[in-house]
């Protein structure tokens, strides 16, 4: 646990002043500002250790589908747009929840999705701050490749796709490429709707401004 042993270890403390709620043990790695947990911390409350904090803990696997489908942590759910996960976690809030989301290595992926939801969390409440509708947000330190390397028992089905798994991989990176052509395409149409004439206007915006710099006083 050479990672833990360079960070901050924190116990078994209430989450915020006053809450009651207990938060699962945790370190903050230099740099980040969202904490993590180790792998066995969330072994122990896969397997029960506390039965309350349990039902409170949600688990976000931050992987594409095809490793999600190739094997995940129990009761684990994917989600790697982050867009989708902060609509489903803001509609229906749940008290007391801990989320504890992951990618293969929870280097890139989780870190930054948890980040999006701590900073929307911060947004919906810029007027009660600290207020949290998530109060307990965690990355999983090493990810679903540490994890599974150690308690496969726990995962299901118990396998492990990598993320540049070959067809997997080439079929993700041409649905990302026509999905950023598409973007790009509605970008265009959408800055040659601010540049051409709106609303009747008979001249361009663009030249309606060259015409009022030319009518400026010059000065000799």
């Amino acid at each position: 646990m050479g990672d833990e042993s360079q960070s901050k270890t924190i116990g078994l403390i209430p989450d915020r002043a006053g809450s009651g709620n207990p938060i699962l043990p945790h370190f903050i790695k230099p740099g980040e500002a969202i904490p993590r947990i180790t792998k066995e911390t969330l072994a122990g409350v896969l397997r029960g250790s506390d039965s309350a904090l349990l039902g409170q803990v949600h688990i976000i696997d931050c992987r594409f589908r095809y490793e999600y489908d190739g094997g995940h942590i129990d009761q684990a759910l994917n989600y790697d747009d982050h867009a989708q996960l902060v609509d489903r976690l803001f509609k229906s809030p749940g008290s007391g929840a801990v989320l504890v989301l992951h990618c293969e290595y929870s280097v890139c992926r989780a870190p930054r999705i948890a980040g999006l939801v701590r900073n929307y969390d911060r947004g919906l409440h810029a007027d009660s701050y600290p207020d949290l509708t998530y109060e307990s947000v965690y990355v999983l330190d090493g990810g679903y490749r540490d994890f599974f390397a150690s308690y496969p028992s726990l995962c299901s089905p118990r396998g492990y796709v990598e993320m540049t798994d070959g067809q997997n991989w080439t079929a993700y990176q041409r649905l990302e490429l026509d999905r950023l052509k598409l973007d790009r395409l509605k970008d265009k149409k959408k800055r040659s709707r601010l540049v051409w004439p709106v609303d009747g206007d008979t001249v361009p915006p663009l030249r309606l401004r060259s015409e009022q710099r030319d009518k400026r006083p010059r000065w000799s």
